[in-house]
């Protein structure tokens, strides 16, 4: 998988992807009343941030942002027992739920896949 996230472009492209291989009907109402497809994909949208501020031409202040990601991440990795390295998988990728999964960051996971 060498396409990477880049621009703010790619990122909106990938973050519709993702959020499409869901199906969400209702997803301001998946947001409130907590809905586990929502909570799969508030994870895959922070990783697609932290994957944006690491890959794009780095200005001092894209540091924090990094940083601010990064923390979030770490924090969504010990909730839903989901490590996934950044830059590890392609656009449209679905988790169905959380709980001791581990992707290598040596892996490369192609786009549209489903996680179980």
């Amino acid at each position: 998988m060498d396409d990477k996230i880049t621009n703010k472009k790619k990122l909106k492209e990938w973050i519709k992807a993702d959020f499409d291989s869901y199906n969400m009907e209702h997803p301001i109402a998946a947001r409130f009343t907590f809905g586990e497809h929502w909570e799969m994909f508030a994870y895959m949208k922070n990783l697609r941030y932290l994957e944006y501020y690491t890959n794009k031409k780095q200005r001092p202040w894209d540091k924090l942002f990094r940083a601010w990601y990064w923390i979030k991440h770490r924090k969504n990795c010990k909730n839903t027992l989901i490590t996934i390295a950044p830059n590890t998988c392609g656009e449209g990728l679905q988790i169905w739920h959380y709980g001791y999964l581990i992707v290598n960051p040596e892996a490369r996971i192609g786009k549209n896949a489903t996680l179980y």
